[in-house]
């Protein structure tokens, strides 16, 4: 039987899989082996007897005499997993090696030819990468939840049997609180919902307190404050308290137990419902600390609350504590969705305003700035044309890696046309903790800005080094916008369900809106065109806004092929928008996804399957393609594309979301 023969010296690098192998042909082995980077290529060849050999030596393939030599060559049980493809002109059969799991085999007549088939290969090779190391880490984070549920029922269990006393909790953090007359924060009429960042872990919290300058509440108002991870989302800790249990004074809220070891920046979110005529205020650090961000509802806060942070002892503290709020533990918080990153190239345009600044990198990331810090000297960076839109709020990562005991301020500032904008207090890191995760608003102009991030120590501190570890956006929820209503334009509809006049009746209403009224932006993610006729964008939508739906971000692909055009959606989760019920998917090697097409049978078959608020998205998007696309033609990887084809492409999805909305507004 034939076998699968590896080169002695070769054995062990042919079966590490830390990174993708491929096969090629001995004629082609030349070139791709110079084109190497992040895989390797082997020599492969089937020799007179009909067995496989491979090397990374491509004359041993070519020289029969090795086949003689018994120590040159190692039998190999099986093709391992990271193996792509073998590529040739002319490639071996390899039935008999069926049951052993052969790669693909590829036939290609030039090495450009086989060097753009292995990109292909390579590219799904990420995506699957990237699709099994999103469900380790799901499974991973769900492992460590368990286990912290398993060692908070030992702990009890030892604290109950052994009749210990339950252990004190310590003061690791109080904020200033000036007795009467200090700055307080009012809760608006209505909800409203903030968070703050806080200086230190969650790493063996148990308790925290916050001042009340004012409650003048009734039954029907509320308070909830809930204890979340910045780094996860996940809610430790979180209390439900009637308006008419709120008293002026500290309010001390306990945890069940003492949370184990973990290390993300803890954050703190207040959200309040008052009737009218209800009021509520709570007391502010009078120092300047990290700002209290309104999320929804309300103003932002220029300083932090007025808070007290207790720890205590793992497994020697098991409460049943007041208002305590089960229905909110383990979940997701209020405000948590998929950040828009920094792009990783992005980040050697990081610039030395002043001070010792090193960058470093591990592994395949790109290199993070490190400012060196003295008690002689700070350090200071710039980042220019920083954009990202749709995104209302900047968080910024720190991380302290020599003398996390020392403590330093920073000072993140915002500049845009050169003019500062968003001022910012300085802010403190150290002492707890060596992490931080801090918020800024990014500012409502339409240019982008730059970030100018200094750093120093406090006096009396010793020499430092911070790391900037992250840089990201978030769109903060239920952000209040003008809505635009291009469905009161549409003309009545004729007996066969048609607007009056045709579908040219909305064209000018359309066409005569500025394409930011009907979005905050496009972001163009990828733009593919092959030999096939066949072409389609990936792009991002922001702040989608048609009548009375508003859609933070929705990403989508136009496919076009010769006359037939779709939309395309992915269940993905770095996708954002998509349906509440998705309708039934196909799957390919990028993940499930939904074909959309301007017909009117296929969609009817389409919203029997989807729920209203989908169907609303479906014809808010239509309505507003032409406008997306006459943005998306700026972009310079479509300057020679034919503007004419994408456009008809675009309304032909308008005329259809036409056609409904009058049919949806005559029933």
């Amino acid at each position: 039987m034939p076998e699968l023969l590896v080169a002695t010296r070769d054995f062990a690098a042919f079966f590490d899989a830390a990174t993708p192998a491929v096969l090629v042909a001995p004629d082609l082995f030349p070139a791709l082996r110079a084109w190497e980077s992040g895989w390797r290529a082997f020599a492969a060849r089937l020799d007179h007897a009909g067995d496989l050999r491979i090397a990374r030596d491509v004359e041993a393939t070519r020289d029969a005499a090795s086949d003689m030599v018994a120590d040159f060559w190692t039998p190999a049980p099986s093709f391992p997993a990271h193996v792509l493809a073998l590529l040739g002109g002319a490639p071996p059969a390899l039935d008999a090696f069926a049951p052993a799991l052969p790669p693909p085999v590829i036939a290609v007549e030039t090495a450009e030819a086989a060097l753009a088939r292995l990109a292909d290969l390579l590219a799904r090779d990420v995506a699957a990468s990237a699709a099994a190391l999103a469900q380790a880490r799901a499974a991973l984070s769900e492992l460590c939840r368990e286990n912290e549920t398993l060692h908070g029922a030992m702990a009890s269990a030892l604290q109950v049997l052994g009749s210990g006393p339950i252990g004190a909790a310590r003061l690791v953090y109080a904020s200033g609180a000036a007795a009467s007359g200090g700055p307080v924060h009012a809760a608006p009429e209505g909800r409203a919902l903030e968070r703050q960042t806080l200086g230190l872990p969650l790493k063996n919290l148990t308790a925290l307190a916050l001042r009340i300058a004012e409650a003048r509440c009734s039954g029907a108002a509320w308070l909830k404050v809930r204890l979340v991870g910045a780094t996860a989302g996940a809610v430790h800790g979180s209390w439900l308290i009637d308006g008419d249990a709120l008293r002026p004074g500290w309010l001390r809220l306990d945890l069940r137990g003492v949370l184990g070891d973990l290390l993300e920046t803890a954050q703190i979110e207040i959200e309040t419902f008052l009737p009218r005529g209800d009021a509520l205020a709570l007391s502010l650090d009078p120092a300047e600390t990290e700002p209290f961000l309104a999320l929804r509802g309300g103003g932002g806060v220029p300083r932090g609350l007025a808070l007290r942070l207790h720890s205590g002892d793992f497994g020697r503290r098991t409460l049943a504590p007041a208002f305590w709020n089960w229905s909110d533990i383990g979940r997701t918080a209020t405000f948590s969705q998929t950040p828009l990153h920094l792009a990783p190239r992005r980040w050697s345009d990081v610039g030395v305003v002043e001070g010792a600044v090193d960058f470093i990198a591990l592994g395949g990331e790109p290199p993070r700035p490190v400012l060196a810090l003295t008690p002689e000297r700070r350090a200071a960076i710039r980042l220019c044309g920083l954009s990202f839109p749709g995104c209302d709020v900047l968080e910024i990562g720190l991380t302290l890696l020599r003398n996390p005991a020392q403590a330093i301020r920073f000072l993140a500032e915002l500049r845009a046309n050169g003019a500062d904008v968003g001022l910012q207090p300085w802010r403190r890191l150290g002492g707890s903790t060596d992490l931080s995760t801090f918020s800024l608003t990014i500012p409502a102009v339409d240019a982008a800005f730059d970030l100018q991030l200094t750093a120093e120590l406090i006096e009396g501190a010793g020499p430092a080094l911070v790391e900037m570890t992250s840089i990201a956006g978030l769109r903060l929820p239920e952000r209040q916008r003008r809505r635009l209503d291009l469905f009161a334009h549409a003309p009545a509809a004729d007996a066969r369900g048609l607007p009056a006049g045709g579908g040219q009746g909305w064209s000018e209403p359309a066409a005569a809106r500025a394409p930011a009224q009907v979005c905050s932006g496009v972001e163009v993610d990828h733009f593919l065109r092959n030999a096939d006729d066949y072409a389609h964008v990936d792009l991002t939508v922001y702040d989608l806004n048609v009548a009375d739906a508003f859609y933070p971000a929705i990403r989508f692909k136009l496919l076009k092929r010769e006359t037939a055009t779709a939309l395309e959606f992915r269940k993905l989760p770095d996708w954002p928008g998509g349906f509440d019920v998705w309708p039934e998917l196909t799957a390919d090697a990028y993940g499930p996804y939904v074909h959309i097409r301007p017909d009117a049978e296929g969609l009817d078959r389409l919203c029997a399957m989807i729920s209203e608020r989908d169907r609303r998205m479906l014809r808010a998007l239509g309505c507003a393609l032409p406008q997306v696309i006459a943005i998306v033609l700026k972009d310079p990887r479509l300057a020679h594309e034919d503007a004419e084809s994408w456009a008809s492409a675009a309304a032909q999805f308008a005329e259809m979301a036409q056609r409904r909305a009058a049919s949806a507004s005559a029933d």
